[in-house]
Parts: C-alpha cells; sequence; structure tokens
C-alpha cells in the first residue's frame, strides 16, 4: 500500500514535467580506531567466505557455495552474496558503501538496504542529511539535521529529504511512489512527477483531468410509423427531435456528435429509395449541437420503410468513426422492425472493426421486435446493464432518461499518452497519487491500446475522472514496472461485521476498517479513535480512494 501524504496542500495543483533535483547515492567513509594489528590479506578464488569484501580483486562471495568466485551472471541484487549488487552487465560485483541493493545483504556492513540504495542508519539523534540514514520509523530532522521521532508538520516543507507530511501531522519516511510535491519528498533513485515519485530511469507524464471527447454518431429512424402518437406526449418523431435536441444541448463540448437519418437522403425525406440508407447530413465533430437541432426541427418522415440494415452499412468504414484517439460509437433510436436486411450482423461489424465502435440500441414504443433489438445490442458491445440488453423508451420520460444513461457512459474516460509505446506491462497510473489497478477487461481501472497510444478508464475510476475530483493524473511508462496492487477499496463486508476494534456504534479506529462503508473515518490528531462521517479531502478516506464531492470515499479499483 503506497502511504499518503498532504493531499490538501497539492489539491487542485497541477505540476508538469521539469528538469528536477535528483538524490545520488550517499558514501560514508568509516572512521577506523588505529591498532597494531595485521591486515587480513584479501582470499585467494575457492576460499571460504562470509561477505565480497573478504575476496580478492574481482572475486565476489558465491551465494550458493560460500567461496571466492569470479562474477556470476545475475539479474536481479537478490542473486548475488552479501556485500555484492548485480551491475550494469548483469554480472556479480563487490558492492561499496552508498552502492545499490534489494536487500540489506547486498549491502556493505553496516549499511541496510533502503528502498534499493545502502545506508548506514543512525539511531534518535545521530546526524543525518536524509531520512534514509535513519532507522525507521525515525525521520532526518531538517531543522537539527539529526534522526528524531515524531516530527509535526503541517506540510511536506515541514519534513527532511526522503520524508513527507503524514495524514496524522507527523513525518514519515518516504519509500517507493510516494506522493510528493517535489523530488525533496523522493527517496534516491526517485524523482517527483505530478504528485508521484517514480524512479529516475521511468518517463512520465502529469495531465490536467480534461478528458478527450468521444465521437457518437447518433441514428434515427424517421419511417412514418414515427408520425404515431406515443402516449400523451404527441408524435414519436417530435418527442425523439426534442429528446436529442435536449440531450446535444446537455453536452455541449462533451461529446464530438453527428447526426444520421434514414430512410430518405434529403430534409424532407422526399428523395431515397425502398431498403436503401438514409444519409449523414451532420458529419461527428466539435460543435455541432446547433446544427443537428436545427436540422431536427425542418426534417420529416417519410413511406420508405425501415431500412435499418442497409443505412448502418453506411457507417461501416465511416472515416469519421475512425478515430484511434478517441471512443467511437453509434447510438441507434428505431420504433419499428427492419422491413429489409438484418441489421444484428452489420452491427457486429461495426463492432469488430478497428478501433471499434459499439452501437447502443433504444426502442421506442411498442411497434419494436424485441428479438431483433436485443440481437442488435448483444452484437454491438455496449448492451444495458442488467436483464434486457436494450433501452425500451414508451414516453418522453424514458427516452429522456435512456439518453441520459448512454450518454453519461460515452462521456470520454479516454486520455492519448506521446511515446508511451506498445507495452501495457511498462506504465503505471496514479489518481492524486493513489495507484489505479489495470483491468483489461475493461469493467474497471484502465486497459492500454497501443494504437494511438490510448488510455481508457472505467467504473469507478472513469467516474472519478468525471466528477472532477481526480486534480493530478500522473502516468509512468518507459521502463519495467511493478504493476500497483489493487486497492484496499475501504468497502464493507457485509458477512464481517464491524472489526472488534471498531469502538461503539458508529465509531470508527483507523481509515480502513470498513467500519464507515463509504463515509470516512474522522480521528482528530492524538486520538485512536474517531467517528464516521463525509469525508473532506482524499486523506480522510482509506488508501485507493478519493473524496467525493459529497463527501463519499470512492473505491477507485471498483
Amino acid at each position: 500500500m503506497f502511504a499518503a501524504g498532504d493531499r490538501a496542500r497539492h489539491n487542485g495543483v497541477m505540476k508538469r514535467l521539469s528538469p528536477l533535483l535528483t538524490f545520488a547515492p550517499i558514501a560514508f567513509t568509516a572512521v577506523l580506531a588505529r591498532c597494531d594489528c595485521d591486515t587480513v590479506a584479501a582470499k585467494p578464488e575457492g576460499s571460504a567466505c562470509s561477505n565480497a569484501q573478504e575476496c580478492d580483486g574481482a572475486l565476489v562471495c558465491d551465494l550458493a557455495s560460500g567461496t571466492c568466485e569470479e562474477g556470476t551472471e545475475c539479474s536481479t541484487h537478490t542473486e548475488c552474496g552479501t556485500g555484492a549488487y548485480c551491475d550494469d552487465q548483469g554480472a556479480c560485483a563487490d558492492n561499496e558503501q552508498g552502492g545499490p541493493c534489494d536487500v540489506d545483504d547486498n549491502c556493505v556492513a553496516p549499511e541496510e538496504c533502503r528502498d534499493g540504495t545502502c545506508f548506514e542508519q543512525g539511531s534518535e539523534g545521530d546526524g543525518c542529511s536524509t531520512t534514509q540514514e535513519c532507522t525507521a520509523p525515525l525521520t532526518c530532522d531538517p531543522s537539527t539535521d539529526t534522526c528524531t521521532e515524531d516530527v509535526g508538520c503541517t506540510s511536506n516543507d515541514d519534513c527532511g529529504a526522503a520524508s513527507f507530511c503524514g495524514p496524522d501531522g507527523l513525518c514519515e519516511p518516504s519509500t517507493t511512489a510516494t506522493i510528493c510535491d517535489d523530488d525533496r519528498q523522493c527517496v534516491a533513485g526517485e524523482r517527483c512527477v505530478g504528485v508521484v515519485c517514480i524512479p529516475e530511469e521511468c518517463q512520465g507524464q502529469a495531465f490536467a483531468a480534461e478528458n478527450v471527447p468521444a465521437n457518437l454518431m447518433i441514428t434515427i429512424d424517421r419511417s412514418s410509423s414515427m408520425l404515431q402518437d406515443i402516449g400523451s406526449d404527441g408524435s414519436k418523431w417530435d418527442v425523439a427531435r426534442a429528446a436529442v435536441d435536449t440531450v446535444v444541448t446537455t453536452y455541449t463540448g462533451q461529446i464530438r456528435f453527428g447526426l444520421n437519418v434514414y430512410p430518405g437522403t434529403n430534409p424532407s425525406c422526399s428523395e431515397g429509395v425502398e431498403c436503401g440508407p438514409g444519409y449523414i447530413p451532420i458529419d461527428v465533430g466539435v460543435g455541432n449541437e446547433s446544427a443537428i437541432s436545427d436540422f431536427l426541427d425542418g426534417s420529416g418522415t417519410c413511406h420508405l420503410s425501415t431500412p435499418t440494415a442497409e443505412n448502418l452499412q453506411i457507417l461501416v468504414g465511416h472515416a469519421a468513426l475512425q478515430d484511434s484517439a478517441r471512443g467511437n460509437y453509434v447510438l441507434l433510436i428505431t420504433d419499428g422492425q427492419s422491413s429489409c436486411g438484418e441489421p444484428a450482423p452489420v452491427v457486429a461489424q461495426l463492432f469488430a472493426q478497428t478501433p471499434s465502435v459499439p452501437t447502443f440500441v433504444i426502442g421506442f414504443g411498442d411497434g419494436v421486435d424485441p428479438d431483433e433489438l436485443e440481437a442488435m445490442a448483444n452484437a454491438g458491445g455496449r448492451p444495458r446493464a442488467g436483464g434486457q440488453p436494450y433501452y425500451q423508451a414508451d414516453d418522453a420520460a424514458s427516452l429522456q432518461a435512456a439518453l441520459a444513461d448512454i450518454l453519461g457512459s460515452v462521456l470520454s474516460c479516454d486520455y492519448v499518452v506521446e511515446g508511451a509505446g506498445d507495452d501495457p506491462d511498462a506504465l503505471a497510473i496514479y489518481f492524486n497519487g493513489q495507484p489505479v489497478p489495470r483491468d483489461p477487461s475493461g469493467q474497471s481501472g484502465w486497459d492500454y491500446f497501443p494504437q494511438g497510444e490510448r488510455l481508457r478508464f472505467a467504473g469507478n475510476a472513469c467516474v472519478a475522472l468525471q466528477s472532477g475530483v481526480v486534480t493530478d493524473l500522473t502516468i509512468v511508462f518507459g521502463c519495467p514496472i511493478d504493476q500497483p496492487p489493487e486497492p484496499d477499496a475501504g468497502v464493507p463486508d457485509d458477512d464481517a461485521g464491524p472489526p472488534a476494534d471498531a469502538g461503539p456504534p458508529g465509531g470508527c479506529s483507523d481509515r480502513c476498517n470498513h467500519n464507515c462503508g463509504n463515509e470516512a473515518c474522522l480521528i482528530d490528531p492524538g486520538e485512536s479513535t474517531g467517528t464516521c462521517g463525509p469525508c473532506t479531502d482524499d486523506a480522510d478516506c482509506c488508501p485507493g480512494s478519493l473524496c467525493l464531492d459529497d463527501g463519499i470515499c470512492l473505491p477507485i479499483g471498483g
């Protein structure tokens, strides 16, 4: 689990990549007492040994045999013996003070491994220049340059190098991927990008939380049956036009709209043929909202059957829906059964394209063919969640609700990452410094599409972006990265009941004890228990969750 920092300090602040200071391993010189004893000779090859420094020249103490041997091949420091590390040529070599490490054994005594670098660990009161020189949980107090317990803070600036201000108002030792304001909070070998420390060799981008609007082609059936009244709301055609006008106005600038009507090939629907396609009066693009409303206000229906399959065929391979930098969708509104070809196979063609074009299906009124609509909705790859896969609208209100639900899911959670390459395993994503897990199924978290170098977020991760609570989106790439584990979302287990240390009803003992459901556990500084209530910032929530404006902690891994 990654430690939380002082989120309130950088809430709403956007950091761009810039040249930053980096920490170099610090070498220490041991002061030895003078004596008249003989110097111990370095051991030759084959001699028994306990660490690499006992061996002659370039020999190391082989981990398997316990004897001085030439450096063996390696891929990690852990594979080398005591006092040795894996060098850039992939061979075990003698380590030095302040050298690299995976575990304490890699270091030269009396140093220990702290986040990939060997440091001599100071006790309370010992001098220091970075918290990595102090024995945990001590931190390096910048006011005294000594290893100190319980250094108070109100911001990261109050803490020494390689430490940060924790949620309880005390400086804490930094670890890999610590939340940061600048390089000073990062451990040796890492730098601050956005609000998270990343390995120096990695590339990264810090983004403002702005999405890439998706393309949506609204396809409307305007066959003569659309002139029939639907309830007391007027004709289906009038209701559909009003509903589309409302949603394009509501989502102005958030979605790139286009309009496709069928049958007929002109606004009045006086031209066209039976079982022929309609046409695209307004192609997908920016700023089309008024044009779509004006067109629908001046257009009519016609008596040319319902050629849904033939019309959808003109969208297969359509250039405006082949944008690899964003999502591309079709939204079909129809009130009757197709009277010509079978539409489901054409919908499947759209979905199978690269990039894929999913189709949402709305059946309008009681004259629809449920089997046909179900087949299209399933083939389109975006069936309605739960039960019936297509949306059924029988009046103005239900049509408006269906459109709002669909457009809410179309709101883009896509980002283009230039230079990210083609390996999803070389990416790591953070919201406000919190790791977001990858989910290739597309149900939650994020996934990466090398074509177009596009990131897509889903589930609660998408909700968090759309809600505006993600003020810092940091994307790390360009080096092998251990994917962050799925965060402890803080979601209560209905069967487990409250933990034993939860305190009285409504009370809680820490941010992650699940006693508060989706609320926060609010504990005053210096207290061990608190009460459940609305969160005010991310620091109130369990790591892996973000605080929404309504005071609810949202688990971003869900």
